[in-house]
């Protein structure tokens, strides 16, 4: 059986190999940049559940609460519509919001205030319109507004009260976000924008932790 050859990049000829060409090192390369990007968002909620069991970091209820309901929806559809990895990371993804968000009910500050009620509100708003319109753009924008809402009560307590977040949870995903909109490879506004505003809102919640004036040195526990 004749033997494949491939040339290399400095013109040598190596038997029993497939051409290499520039597209497939592309593809490789965003490939990899997507399974980093997947793995940081696994790896992301273990120091925010870690700190919340040791009473340091106060998880917003009414936040992670719509994240995971959002998470959960996602997951379903993705089952629905046959998914299998992009399904699996959901899943893990959800495990981790969800347990934060019970760890919250015992941990966690919020729920009925002001900003809580109007993010459960937008959330509720959102889910109406992402079910009732068969768009994948204003499912898009409808699941993007939904996450926002979440964040919403944790913005400002991310400046007032840092140390009772975990920056590095949200740096994670931020790299994990920006990592996502490379790995698209090509520009597409639909498979960049939730990626970019992932990298946007994580990359503002890190900041105001790492950054506010207000940041105080955590109490040490024995």
């Amino acid at each position: 059986m004749a033997q494949l050859v491939a040339r290399t990049a400095g013109g040598r000829e190596v038997a029993g190999s497939s051409p290499v060409t520039p597209t497939m090192y592309n593809e490789h390369m965003l490939h990899i940049l997507g399974i980093i990007a997947g793995i940081l968002a696994l790896i992301a909620p273990i120091p925010y559940i870690y700190e919340t069991i040791r009473g340091e970091t106060k998880p917003n209820r009414a936040t992670w609460l719509i994240w995971s309901v959002l998470l959960a929806i996602a997951l379903a559809v993705q089952i629905r519509e046959g998914g299998t990895y992009s399904a699996i990371l959901t899943a893990a993804d959800l495990i981790g919001t969800s347990t934060t968000f019970i760890l919250s009910i015992w941990h966690g500050q919020g729920g009925w205030e002001f900003l809580d009620k109007l993010s459960l509100v937008g959330a509720a708003v959102g889910l109406l319109l992402w079910w009732g319109f068969n768009s994948p753009g204003l499912a898009l924008a409808m699941t993007i507004l939904i996450d926002f809402s979440g964040a919403i009560p944790t913005i400002p307590k991310a400046y007032a009260h840092p140390e009772t977040e975990t920056a590095s949870t949200f740096w994670l995903v931020f790299i994990g976000g920006a990592l996502s909109t490379i790995a698209v490879g090509r520009f597409s506004l639909v498979l960049m924008a939730y990626p970019i505003y992932l990298a946007f809102v994580n990359g503002l919640l890190g900041g105001l932790v790492t950054f506010s004036p207000n940041r105080k040195l955590r109490t040490k526990h024995a």
